[in-house]
């Protein structure tokens, strides 16, 4: 038996245009009658049906294409993905639930182009039906939209709609948020938000997640609605591929918010909107390689500057170590004893903190170099030495 992937496209469960088509935007549908207290039900079937009765309804198929295309028709269970998201079953395979309460009056229609036809449905709950939501799907595939890609592999396009079925009794609905979590991917961040809705129907959530500098600077923001069904957990991820240039640290957190009524649909309904926020996760994002070139830039000034500091400060502890105090005397200038201590006057004026025109005035004191010693008084001194050690050794040779 030949293999089918089916590319469920358009899924109403998380759109928000009135009409849901396929891949080539061709084939599709949208309720028949949605009502006008109910903005949600342009989009997606929502009905309340008590358990034991049955309800009935109508879904506009419709024809964009530019030839006559014969539409299969036919409902299946809602399901969801291992990530949470909403989907349908396959057609092979064995609906449950929702999907096997849903009896269409036709099974196929043949629509000429940029055509429309109403088909009715109905919708018969079973006794004993649990209270609470439960999901269906109304499915559209044109019959000769099968891609033969190779081997007995086959691509065919499908596009649905969502069937919501609340049975009466006591609706819970609850979402939080299980967890939120940022990575760093080169120069991509990934923010990740897992919900989970602990009630018995199904919320549609606003979620929003941001990310700013330590000084509050907005640097990311993104928003998404979401529909979590009921005993269900959901992930979303969002793709920040705008990385700050500069880099750094920078404070991530995300924050839904639903209807906490369980009986309406209205996301912004403010006196029944619950709100749940995320911990805030402290992230590093590598800045830009411009940046990281200033930066290195940076450091090799700073470095320098901190250097050369150093090395003054020690050329001037050095000097306060080795110099002497000198009391000036007439007729002393700063290029006499500058010139009588071997010393550059400039350097002598910079520890002294002299200034043009660099007059010395009688009986201050100025910071100079040791006098150095003259070669006579070397020879001298070893002279003396010499005539000391004699001495000594003659010394040495008295009984």
């Amino acid at each position: 038996m030949k293999r089918f992937i089916v590319a469920i496209i358009g899924i109403c469960a998380i759109a928000t245009v009135p009409s849901q088509v396929g891949a080539a935007g061709l084939i599709g549908g949208r309720p028949g009658a949605p009502r006008d207290n109910e903005p949600r039900s342009r989009s997606i079937f929502i009905h309340t049906i008590d358990a034991g009765k049955s309800a009935r309804d109508k879904v506009l198929v419709s024809n964009r294409s530019d030839k006559k295309q014969s539409v299969e028709l036919y409902a299946v269970d809602a399901i969801t993905t291992n990530t949470g998201a909403f989907t349908c079953r396959q057609k092979a395979e064995k609906s449950l639930d929702a999907g096997t309460w849903i009896n269409l009056s036709k099974s196929e229609v043949t629509l000429s182009p940029r055509t429309t036809e109403l088909v009715d449905f109905s919708i018969a709950v079973p006794n004993k039906t649990d209270v609470g939501e439960h999901n269906a799907c109304i499915v559209f595939a044109a019959k000769d939209d099968v891609e033969k890609v190779g081997g007995s592999l086959t691509i065919r396009t499908r596009s649905a709609i969502r069937v919501a079925i609340t049975i009466p009794g006591e609706l819970k609905r609850g979402v939080n948020i299980q967890s939120f979590d940022v990575k760093q991917n080169n120069d991509v961040q990934t923010f990740t938000v897992l919900m989970r809705n602990t009630g018995n129907v199904s919320a549609d959530t606003n979620v929003d997640v941001q990310m700013k500098s330590l000084f509050g600077k907005v640097a990311y923001t993104n928003h998404g609605q979401y529909p979590v069904l009921s005993g269900n957990s959901l992930e979303v991820n969002y793709d920040n591929k705008k990385t700050p240039f500069w880099g750094g640290f920078y404070l991530a957190d995300a924050t839904l918010s639903y209807n906490k009524d369980a009986n309406k649909w209205d996301t912004k309904a403010k006196n029944t909107l619950q709100t749940e926020k995320s911990g805030t996760k402290i992230i590093f994002v590598i800045p830009q390689l411009p940046a990281i070139i200033v930066y290195f830039v940076i450091i090799l000034v700073v470095s320098g500057v901190v250097a050369y500091w150093w090395f003054e400060k020690r050329k001037v502890q050095l000097i306060l170590d080795t110099w002497q105090h000198h009391k000036i005397k007439k007729g002393d200038t700063l290029d006499s004893l500058s010139t009588e201590r071997k010393a550059n006057w400039h350097l002598v004026a910079k520890v002294n903190k002299l200034k043009a025109p660099y007059t010395l005035k009688v009986g201050d004191s100025i910071l100079l170099p040791r006098r150095p010693r003259k070669s006579s008084d070397t020879a001298i001194q070893s002279k003396s030495k010499t005539i000391k050690t004699n001495k000594t050794t003659v010394k040495s040779k008295e009984p």
